[in-house]
């Protein structure tokens, strides 16, 4: 097991995010004429690993992922043996449902050789010659329209002019003043509520006319050149 590190950033930027230049990795800075990781969507393998690789970064975490202890667990290495067999097990079962396939395919070939069409059959032949099965009650589900209503709020109050829109679709719609809205959806849908600062929710949408929704803040981000020190010391 590895030593723990602990990630630091001793001098936050407060450069806008937003107007930086986006990389394959994150954002490139102007103004420090540097690229920002961006790591708040990285695992703590991910964190431990590009920390202890060496050089100066500058990088965009959440509050959570910083000042605290991270471990790059050991993985336990698999022996050859367990190795082999976990090859050959696919195998085995490869070879059994080829014997199987072809025994069926034997068997399908003796019962139909005695067989006689009636000329019953649930496929309509096409204008291009091909055959399609006739569509039944059970094949197609009519969507279901229908007026959603509702209020987005916080844990303060209601949130003003969110966004709400289908997703996959363009369809989409303003909340009011008083985080009020009104959506024709159908049974399936999945409605996504958005606003500035927090966190995307998604609602499918069943056989509900209202859908209330409490949006979360997005947490803390910080950005800067970070400090890698081992787990329970302060940086200098």
């Amino acid at each position: 097991m590895k030593k723990s590190i602990k990630i630091t950033i001793p001098s936050p930027c407060h450069e806008d995010w937003a107007k930086m230049t986006p990389t394959q990795k994150g954002k490139y800075c102007a103004v420090c004429e540097k690229e920002v990781i961006d790591f708040t969507k990285a695992t703590d393998e991910q964190l431990y690993k590009t920390a202890t690789s060496g050089g100066n970064l500058c990088g965009r975490f959440t509050k959570s992922q910083l000042d605290r202890s991270i471990q790059l667990q050991r993985k336990e290495g698999r022996s050859w043996a367990s190795y082999a067999a976990s090859l050959l097990i696919p195998v085995a079962i490869l070879s059994t449902q080829e014997i199987t396939a072809q025994d069926e395919i034997q068997h399908l070939e003796q019962t139909n050789s005695g067989y006689q069409s009636l000329g019953i059959s649930s496929l309509t032949r096409l204008k291009d010659g091909t055959l399609s099965r006739k569509q039944t009650k059970n094949d197609t589900i009519k969507e279901k329209k229908r007026l959603i209503k509702g209020t987005i709020s916080d844990t303060t109050g209601p949130i003003a002019f969110s966004s709400i829109y289908i997703k996959g679709k363009k369809k989409s719609v303003q909340a009011n003043l008083d985080g009020t809205y009104e959506l024709e959806a159908a049974t399936g849908d999945v409605v996504v509520f958005m606003s500035l600062g927090y966190e995307d929710v998604e609602v499918k949408v069943k056989d509900q006319n209202i859908i209330n929704v409490i949006l979360k803040g997005i947490p803390l981000i910080i950005v800067g050149e970070i400090r890698v020190v081992p787990s329970g010391k302060n940086p200098n």
